[in-house]
C-alpha cells in the first residue's frame, strides 16, 4: 500500500503535507516533504506514528 498519496499532518511544520516514501531495509517510512521528519513507519505488520527521536 502506498501511503504517500495522502496528506499527513506534520507536527514540526504544523501543516498538512504530502509525504514522501523512503525504504530502509525491511522498514518503510513516510517523511515530511518540507522538513524530512519521519511521520510514520511500517514495521511489516502495521503503520505506526513516529515518536520524537525515531
Amino acid at each position: 500500500m502506498v501511503m504517500a498519496t495522502k496528506k499527513i499532518y506534520c507536527a514540526v511544520c504544523q501543516k498538512m503535507v504530502t509525504g514522501k516514501e523512503q525504504k530502509t531495509g525491511s522498514e518503510r517510512r513516510i517523511l515530511c516533504s518540507r522538513c524530512n521528519t519521519v511521520l510514520r513507519a511500517w514495521n511489516g505488520v502495521a503503520w505506526r506514528f513516529a515518536r520524537e527521536g525515531d
